[in-house]
């Protein structure tokens, strides 16, 4: 695992991969730099990074609230549930699917990108997604509107 919480790091430098969890939450990390997975569970909360940059691919639950990222970046794959609720994310680009559940809730998300599918509940309540995009994607669980 790698907790960068309240650490003095500012960079990952050449760090391509995380094996287990990461947590950026009040750290001094401003971006991602090389990082391309991350194979646990990754923590953007009251995070001061903008940018995913180069990540492909978190293994496990993501979570995103009241941080600073407002793009996805190359993030295609989440392999756990994903909470965006209070982000300033408004897209997400790349990221095709959420294995577990998803919670849009006070979002600023208004274009779901290039998602596909969501494996377990969605939760659009408070949102600004449309149903017609809602009704497009493939949901595996109960969808919260």
């Amino acid at each position: 695992n790698a907790d960068f919480y309240n650490s003095k790091i500012t960079s990952l430098g050449q760090l391509q991969s995380i094996g287990g969890d990461a947590y950026f939450g009040d750290s001094k990390i401003t971006n991602l730099g090389q990082l391309q997975s991350i194979g646990g569970k990754a923590s953007f909360d009251f995070s001061i990074i903008t940018n995913l940059g180069q990540l492909q691919s978190i293994g496990g639950k993501a979570g995103f609230r009241d941080s600073q990222v407002t793009s996805l970046g190359q993030l295609q794959s989440i392999g756990g549930d994903a909470s965006f609720y209070k982000t300033q994310i408004t897209d997400l680009g790349q990221l095709q699917s959420i294995s577990g559940k998803a919670n849009f809730r006070y979002s600023e998300i208004a274009d779901l990108g290039e998602l596909q599918s969501i494996g377990g509940d969605a939760d659009f309540r408070d949102s600004k997604i449309s149903i017609d995009d809602i009704n497009k994607l493939k949901i595996g669980g109960e969808i919260k509107r």
